[in-house]
């Protein structure tokens, strides 16, 4: 096994792999050194690279848009460094980056182009079949860190959004109870109607954030599960 192989063999996508697949890695791969802050790829763009940290540290980062309106911001969807890969969507259709990665730290790569992938995958089926068994069982990793950190996301802004809605309930209980002085009976039917969207809205709010700490299979039994019409 030469030097190169030897440092393949080490990342988890590739440990156990033929030493002739590994050869024809290591034949393919390109080097590359980013710097901290430089962007490696970016969501959407074509998937041309799978990438294998050498050393460094890279932030997986995804836009983020509350509402149509809403100002787009990237949000961190993880964090992977040495021995790790990255780009899986160099393998699969339609070859699009579905994150960006951003360097948190000087870092290098190696970097296998999408063409030799897949000239890898057909000379080699057995191994093709491997590597592709793998790629998704680290991606349904990833996807389980990245709802778990949509969840946490997710949970600060219904916090945040709570805060002022508790406020104005306070607000509109004073003023019924009288203490902000007399209101009409009108005045007081339109309070209490805010009052009570008030309420809903928080619930939906708490709704929202109930959906999202839900599994997969939870939402899919939902779905083939129609809610019962009463009781």
């Amino acid at each position: 096994m030469t030097p190169a192989t030897e440092t393949l063999e080490r990342f988890e996508l590739l440990s156990g792999l033929p030493a002739e697949v590994l050869d024809f890695i290591a034949q393919k791969n390109l080097e590359k050194n980013y710097k901290d802050g430089e962007l490696i790829f970016s969501e959407g763009a074509s998937a041309d690279h799978l990438y294998l940290i050498l050393s460094g540290k890279v932030s997986l980062e995804m836009k983020v848009q509350l509402g149509q309106t809403g100002t787009v911001r990237r949000a961190t969807i993880g964090v992977i460094g040495p021995w790790q890969a990255m780009g899986w969507s160099s393998l699969v259709y339609p070859y699009e980056y579905t994150a960006s990665g951003v360097c948190l730290q000087e870092t290098k790569v190696l970097a296998l182009p999408k063409e030799a992938l897949r000239f890898l995958i057909s000379q080699y089926p057995e191994a093709g079949c491997d590597l592709m068994e793998r790629v998704a069982s680290i991606t349904r990793a990833r996807l389980f860190s990245a709802t778990s950190t949509l969840t946490f996301f997710l949970s600060i802004v219904s916090h945040e959004l709570k805060r002022p809605i508790a406020a104005v309930e306070n607000y509109l209980q004073i003023t019924l109870d009288g203490y902000a002085g007399d209101i009409t009976d009108k005045q007081r039917r339109l309070l209490e109607r805010s009052a009570i969207r008030l309420s809903d809205l928080r619930s939906l709010i708490s709704d929202i954030l109930d959906f999202a700490r839900m599994q997969p299979e939870q939402i899919m039994e939902l779905g083939q599960n129609p809610l019962r019409q009463g009781v």
